[in-house]
């Protein structure tokens, strides 16, 4: 039997089935505010969706007093041409109205005595359909570059392997692009990430060399420019 057999359909929404180890508990008591988001996102991510941050509410000191996370379907956004000044920002509109469903799955943390934050609200209800298991791993809440990824793309760049390539090695280590825990592109963007940081990074052990022998030998001089977007 599929897992979906097993949801529960109200009118037109539906609770999908967890495991109830899985599921957070109202009144549950977080020692912070990320531990319980990460809570949640653990639930998200056995059941299948995607978990976006959303409204909040903050004392005069700054501490959230009330902080809402919700299902990445959540709200609605409605296509309306204005004007051509504003065409960027409708076509971004109509591309979020698409993924946009009113759905109401949510859950509310607020601060209590101690610094603490509780689970005050879960609504486990969604307006649609969720994606199949099959794509767990694919859920951009929860896909991210891990430092076992990290780890090996360092290695494999050492041998001159780009990120594609060490993608689909990857794959073929874990038996499957679904065990990989991240996208291609995923790895690309922490690619580029870490060469302009090497970049920085060379350059500046080479100021503190000549800065070191100046030091050393006051008749040493050197210069360096700095690009203008730098």
């Amino acid at each position: 039997m599929r897992e979906y057999d097993k949801d529960v359909f109200l009118e037109n929404d539906f609770v999908p089935n967890c495991d109830e180890e899985l599921k957070p508990k109202v009144g549950q008591i977080f020692d912070t505010l990320k531990e319980g988001k990460q809570i949640y996102q653990n639930y998200a991510h056995s059941v299948v969706f995607n978990v976006r941050s959303s409204s909040k509410t903050i004392y005069k000191n700054g501490v959230k007093r009330l902080k809402y996370f919700v299902c990445s379907k959540e709200g609605y956004l409605p296509y309306k041409k204005k004007d051509e000044a504003q065409s960027a920002v409708v076509v971004k509109s109509k591309r979020n109205s698409l993924t946009r469903e009113r759905c109401n799955a949510n859950a509310v943390f607020k601060w209590v005595e101690g610094g603490k934050y509780e689970l005050a609200r879960l609504d486990e209800s969604h307006t649609h359909a969720l994606a199949s298991p099959t794509k767990r791993s694919f859920l951009r809440s929860t896909r991210k570059v891990n430092p076992i990824h990290k780890s090996l793309l360092h290695a494999y760049s050492r041998e001159n392997i780009g990120p594609s390539k060490t993608f689909h090695l990857m794959k073929e280590q874990s038996r499957d692009y679904e065990n990989v825990g991240c996208k291609q592109k995923d790895l690309h963007n922490y690619s580029g990430d870490l060469q302009t940081l090497l970049k920085d990074s060379d350059a500046n052990v080479f100021i503190d060399n000549f800065r070191r022998n100046q030091e050393l030998n006051p008749s040493f001089f050197y210069a360096h420019e700095v690009d203008e977007e730098d």
